[in-house]
C-alpha cells in the first residue's frame, strides 16, 4: 500500500470537503513536515489493530471508505463532519505512541493522559484563528466520543448521528481487524 499512497489517498479525501474552515485546518495540519512525518509513521493502536508503521493512515482510510457507504443511507448527517472526525479522532496517536525498534509504547503522555484528550490538544493546535465557535462544538464532541460508551474511555456518549457514525465506523474497524488479526495466526 505504502506509506506515501495512503497520505495521497487521505488527502484526496481531504479535498472532497467543502466547509472552508475545516479545509484550511487541514491545510494548517499537513502543512507543518515534523507533524507529516509522525503522522505517516504512527500505528493505530499499540497493539490491538493497525499495530504497525501507518496503521493510523490505513485504519483512517478504512473509515474514510466506509463513510461513503453510510453516506447513502443517511445523507442527512454532515458529511465533512464526519470525515474531519475520522481523520482526527486517533490524531493523538502521533504523540500517544513511540515507535522503540520495531514495535510501539506508549509514551509518559500517553499512558497519564490519552489520546482522546491529546487529540483535542494536536487539532486545537492547528485550527484557523476565526474557526466558528459551533464547529468546533462538534468536532470536539466526535473526538471526546469516538469510543462511544464510559467503560471504553469516551468521556461522554455520541450525541450527534456524526459522533455516532465515527464512533460506529471506528468501533468496526477496530474489531474485524482483530478477528482478522487472531485468524490470521489460527
Amino acid at each position: 500500500k505504502g506509506i506515501d499512497n495512503l497520505f495521497k489517498q487521505i488527502q484526496n479525501h481531504i479535498d472532497t470537503i467543502k466547509d472552508a474552515y475545516l479545509k484550511e485546518l487541514f491545510t494548517n495540519m499537513f502543512s507543518d513536515e515534523t507533524f507529516i512525518n509522525k503522522f505517516k509513521e504512527a500505528p493505530a493502536a499499540e497493539k490491538i489493530h493497525h499495530d504497525f508503521v501507518g496503521g493510523l493512515m490505513e485504519h483512517i482510510l478504512e473509515l474514510l471508505d466506509l463513510s461513503d457507504t453510510v453516506k447513502k443511507q443517511y445523507p442527512e448527517a454532515n458529511y465533512d463532519l464526519v470525515k474531519s472526525g475520522i481523520i482526527l479522532h486517533d490524531i493523538g496517536k502521533t504523540v500517544e505512541l513511540e515507535r522503540i525498534g520495531t514495535t510501539f509504547q506508549r509514551t509518559t503522555l500517553g499512558k497519564i493522559i490519552g489520546h482522546l484528550p491529546i487529540s483535542i490538544e494536536v487539532t486545537k493546535e492547528y485550527l484557523p484563528e476565526d474557526f466558528p465557535e459551533d464547529l468546533w462544538m462538534h468536532l470536539w464532541h466526535i473526538l471526546l466520543s469516538h469510543h462511544g460508551l464510559l467503560e471504553y474511555g469516551s468521556p461522554i456518549v455520541p450525541k450527534t448521528i456524526e459522533a455516532g457514525i465515527v464512533h460506529q465506523l471506528d468501533y468496526m474497524s477496530s474489531k474485524i481487524r482483530q478477528y482478522s488479526k487472531a485468524l490470521s495466526v489460527a
